[in-house]
């Protein structure tokens, strides 16, 4: 349901039932004020097709969650549309820094270098991983630097920004919070 997704939530129950999953989360996004565009989920919609999907299911966990997309700005609109549905899970992201998204590589590093970009990044997590009050997990990490790997950038690692890096990890660990791998 999610911008981005392409397959049917009952195409993925029954995959994974098939591949012997027994519990599964769906997350589907939310991000406001994205450069494109909101990323909004038809809540009607998402909780009438993962109903559809526990009542073929019986004996299988079907969870409903959401990815939610953080920044100072759209905190408090992103939790109010996070408390619609009862919710099995909530996972945290951080998509934009600046106003950027790190998904446009060519934008987000066309005045950084990538020890600035992983910085600001980084910054840009801590201040969501101490600051959304409520979530379970925190998504893709790495993700500052997952569309310009292969130009020369590796994955984000340890030697980027290690305090605020070990901050978070911290942060995560203390707060009996998950870290999506």
């Amino acid at each position: 349901l999610s911008l981005d997704g392409i397959s049917a939530l009952m195409e993925q129950v029954r995959a994974s039932r098939a591949a012997g999953v027994a519990k599964i989360c769906f997350t589907e996004h939310i991000d406001l004020d994205m450069p494109g565009g909101d990323f909004k989920v038809d809540f009607a919609e998402y909780a009438r097709q993962i109903a559809e999907a526990r009542a073929a299911f019986p004996g299988m966990f079907i969870g409903i969650g959401l990815e939610l997309g953080d920044t100072t700005g759209t905190r408090k609109r992103v939790v109010a549309l996070s408390n619609v549905l009862p919710l099995d899970y909530k996972l945290l992201s951080r998509h934009l820094v600046g106003g950027i998204d790190p998904y446009d590589a060519d934008a987000f590093f066309a005045h950084r270098t990538r020890a600035q970009a992983a910085q600001e990044y980084l910054e840009a997590v801590w201040r969501s991983v101490v600051s959304f009050p409520d979530y379970d997990a925190l998504a893709h990490l790495g993700y500052v630097c997952k569309f310009v790997q292969g130009k020369g950038f590796p994955p984000l690692g340890r030697a980027d920004a290690p305090d605020v890096l070990e901050a978070i990890l911290r942060h995560l660990v203390q707060n009996g919070k998950a870290l999506e791998v």
